[in-house]
């Protein structure tokens, strides 16, 4: 292979040049962003009803006074809770998304400083880098997804330049900058806790190793032991409500990397050969902490099946890194000794995935929004406003919810997002599990789907679940995989149905036999200050 594989020589890139890179890749990114700035993912509003509750003096919790920890990222659930402090609903989601598409330039730019470090004598690798992440439209949607996706992904690229420059300057640092970011990615995304003891393990010697454990450890510390107090456990809820058995999610998480990571960076990874053999000394040095940074978010993906997890969010905080050995593979196979013809051919085969990946990938993104655009109710509310995935058909059980519960009743359901926080003033029982021990802890030992498990459906193979449900006596059950079983049908009785316009998935609305339907004439449209942390009625009990 050696022979194949050109001598590096300096390689740098006119102003002009370097302007152009700048301006297609983050001009193409800002495109994705506009373009698409209205799309949230459902599982954000999470979060919300966390947050809202905590700021009507309930505790971080699905429900007043239960305490599970049941989203995922400790550090966006405080962030949000600040926001709503002083900001409306509308406009903290705003500014989530203004933050996030801040926070993607901020990568662009990490991962060129990274670029300059592996690679300091070529600098195409760095602006090719960037370009492959400006083009790629799932990582400009995990920046706008109102999740922690953008924190996550922005804390573990700036963590790594950082962790990259102490290196190359000694590990000298009493106090290691890298340690302090890496341990707000940390906080940021639970698998990023993994990061920086990982690097350390294999880069770290002598005196450093102890700077750096400390400097991480205190605050990750300090944050697990408040978890233990507040929450009862040292993993998120969600974990358990993911977790499949080992090797349960490989296929799925497979292709959940082949589905987000191509067509713009994983196949360039199946270059890595060359990359390897590549002869420049600073890449081969550094090739392992950027294999770290890879492999520690595509385990989870591996692990989870990526869990449904939509714009390849779990992928996210990965890309960058493949980013850069994706544009290291391509200029190896651009100066390997082979015939000019052959290179030429190599090298163009690379432009044309790239061109026809991105036309494929934008043009399914934009059919995608376009359905949930074509079916987007204009209320005015907050939350409905932008295009959640599947905005109407949540909308309509939230309605459903509103007309036919009473406040403080109990609803199991399967959507925790929209219709959850425009009925703060209902309990609810997630039959998913990230907001219920009991729910997320069914089926361990066969597993379950990478949705958790679902009420009465080919997840609760023995009615685990719906034992669970029928045993906590909920006033209503609206899930759009609620079935039709017996031991259902035996105690609840059916409402309605709807199919959700953007999906068409059915969704069943159940009451209990023992409860008289309230009459309340037409769908009331709540109004604003009903979710409102202002307003008393979305809190029971203020």
């Amino acid at each position: 292979m050696s022979d194949l594989i050109a001598q590096p020589a300096p390689m740098q890139l006119g102003r002009l040049a370097k302007l152009g890179f700048w301006t297609a890749a983050i001009g193409v990114y800002t495109y994705y962003v506009f373009k698409f700035f209205n799309s949230l993912d459902d599982d954000a509003l999470i979060p919300f009803r966390y947050a809202l509750n905590f700021l009507g003096g309930h505790g971080w919790g699905l429900n007043p006074g239960e305490h599970v920890e049941g989203v995922t990222s400790p550090l966006h659930l405080w962030l949000l809770t600040l926001e709503l402090r002083y900001f409306s609903p509308d406009q903290a989601i705003t500014f989530l998304k203004i933050l996030g598409s801040l926070s993607g330039i901020g990568v662009l730019a990490c991962v060129r400083q990274i670029a300059k470090i592996v690679a300091p004598r070529i600098e195409i690798i760095g602006y090719l880098a960037v370009l492959f992440l400006g083009l790629h439209i799932h990582f400009a949607l995990s920046m706008i997804n109102g999740l922690e996706t953008p924190l996550a992904t922005l804390f573990a690229t700036g963590g790594l330049w950082l962790f990259l420059r102490e290196k190359e300057a000694g590990f000298r640092d009493r106090v290691p900058a890298s340690a302090v970011v890496l341990a707000l990615a940390a906080l940021a995304r639970p698998e990023l806790t993994l990061l920086l003891p990982i690097l350390v393990a294999v880069s770290v010697r002598g005196r450093a190793f102890s700077g750096y454990l400390i400097t991480f450890g205190i605050p990750v510390l300090a944050f697990l032991i408040w978890r233990i107090s507040y929450y009862g456990d040292i993993l998120p809820n969600t974990y358990y409500a993911k977790a499949l058995p080992p090797l349960g999610g490989m296929v799925d998480g497979i292709g959940y990397l082949e589905n987000y990571g191509s067509p713009f960076l994983l196949p360039f990874v199946f270059v890595l050969p060359l990359t390897l053999g590549f002869g420049g000394q600073a890449l081969r040095s550094h090739f392992v902490e950027l294999m770290v940074a890879i492999f520690v978010p595509i385990v989870f993906v591996l692990l989870s099946g990526g869990s449904y997890m939509p714009d390849g969010r779990f992928l996210a905080p990965a890309m960058p890194f493949l980013a850069i050995l994706g544009a290291a593979a391509v200029y190896v196979v651009a100066t390997a000794k082979l015939p000019l013809g052959m290179r030429a051919i190599t090298v163009g085969l690379v432009a044309l995935l790239l061109t026809i990946g991105m036309a494929v990938k934008f043009a399914a993104t934009e059919a995608v929004f376009g359905m949930a655009a074509a079916n987007e109710m204009s209320t005015g509310d907050p939350y409905i406003g932008w295009r959640c995935a599947g905005p109407q058909g949540r909308r309509l059980m939230a309605d459903w919810i509103h007309k036919n519960v009473p406040p403080g009743a109990l609803v199991a359901t399967t959507e925790m997002g929209v219709p959850t926080v425009l009925n703060m003033d209902v309990r609810f029982i997630d039959v998913r599990g990230l907001s219920d021990r009991t729910v997320a802890r069914m089926h361990r030992d066969v597993g379950h789907s990478n949705i958790g498990v679902s009420l009465d459906d080919w997840t609760d193979f023995d009615n685990e679940l719906l034992t669970y449900v029928l045993r906590r006596q909920p006033y209503a059950i609206v899930a759009f995989d609620g079935g039709g079983g017996s031991a259902l049908a035996n105690n609840y009785r059916k409402m309605a149905a709807f199919t959700m316009p953007e999906t068409g998935w059915l969704v069943t609305a159940w009451l209990r036999n023992d409860v008289i339907p309230p009459i309340r004439g037409n769908i009331e449209r709540m109004s604003p200050e009903r979710e409102s942390i202002l307003g008393d009625a979305g809190h029971p009990g203020k």
